[in-house]
């Protein structure tokens, strides 16, 4: 989010006292750390969501990471008070981030400080090797123990105390019927975040955009939140990701957790990569997931039969059990709860 971080909200109830610490940054996050809180206090373990409020700044408000927070004010419990990151350490009997390279760093550094046992849960796919980020931001390594979403991971990860726990969310999704579009609807995403490969957003959009003119097929234009600049000339849908998904028979998209989540909805996937992105370990899976590098190629496999929801989450199955742990009972909260307890006994 940027700037130093004096003070985090509290979201719901607050147990007082000694607790487990959640750390949300994104509404997303709430998918997999508000049944985690659920499932904590439900074996008797206090649980406090929280989250970092941007420092403030020049235009605030139209910061990325304000919009951020504010999508996520929006979509938590209600909103309760604020505490400053040295009591909230102090109150913590663990703690629980997202990410431990960015925001939260502190915190976890300043937990670790403390001997409290830190735990990294993995928000979405990564590049564990930072091959396109530009950056050294060693994800998942500067936490104790990682709650991974599937073996992939954790094979990323071996240096590191593992789990593998899965994601609440798309656990969720993959349990739900599959997504059953009746005519080509596409959802493009544009996910060119935190100054990794922006110089290549306008072009990508163009020709994703092109692509799909030629296929004659309608489409929307999702926007990560905190991506820079604007989508001029094209119109971004005020609609969510995940809600467009829900009508869409394919999603057009870089390297991007929303990939999985197509996928797992059963939605088609065509990844985009003219720009030879090097951490886009997503292979061809026939008639699931599409390589293409220019309008000519979108146009093409757009033209292709139309696949129902069953059909992808068929072709795509063998992929995603290697990527993401979707049992049909064990709840990932339920698993990364375990971790947790396992830890403080």
């Amino acid at each position: 989010m940027g700037g130093v971080i004096d003070h985090y909200r509290i979201f719901g109830q607050d147990p007082e006292g000694s607790s487990v610490v959640l750390v949300a940054q994104a509404a997303y996050h709430l998918g997999e750390l508000l049944p985690l809180q659920d499932e904590l206090r439900r074996r008797g373990v206090p649980a406090l969501l929280v989250a970092p409020v941007p420092p403030r700044q020049p235009v605030r408000r139209l910061r990325p990471g304000y919009r951020r927070f504010q999508e996520l004010v929006s979509a938590a419990p209600t909103a309760g008070a604020t505490i400053s990151p040295e009591r909230l350490a102090g109150r913590a009997r663990a703690l629980v981030v997202m990410n431990d390279w960015g925001t939260p760093r502190e915190l976890v550094e300043r937990s670790q400080g403390l001997g409290i046992p830190t735990f990294g849960w993995v928000e979405g796919v990564q590049d564990f090797d930072d091959a396109d980020t530009g950056r050294s931001r060693r994800p998942y390594r500067r936490v104790d123990h990682v709650l991974c979403l599937g073996e992939f991971d954790a094979s990323q990860l071996i240096e590191q105390r593992t789990s593998v726990v899965g994601s609440q969310r798309l656990q969720s999704l993959w349990l739900a019927p599959p997504t059953t579009p009746t005519e080509r609807f596409v959802t493009i995403n544009s996910n060119f975040t935190y100054g990794v490969l922006s110089d290549v957003r306008r072009p990508w959009v163009a020709e994703a955009v092109a692509g799909c003119r030629s296929a004659s097929c309608d489409w929307a234009l999702s926007r990560h939140r905190a991506e820079r600049g604007t989508s001029l000339p094209y119109r971004t849908s005020n609609r969510t990701a995940s809600e467009l998904l829900a009508e869409s028979s394919h999603l057009l998209s870089r390297f991007s957790t929303l990939c999985l989540e197509a996928l797992v909805r059963g939605v088609q996937l065509l990844f985009h990569n003219p720009h030879g992105e090097r951490s886009a370990a997503f292979p061809a899976l026939t008639g699931a997931l599409i390589h293409t590098k220019n309008a000519s190629d979108i146009a093409a496999a757009l033209n292709r039969d139309l696949l129902t929801g069953d059909e992808v989450r068929r072709s795509a199955e063998a992929f995603l059990a290697g990527r993401l742990h979707l049992p049909d009972e064990v709840a990932a909260a339920s698993l990364a709860a375990d971790a947790i307890q396992t830890e403080l006994s």
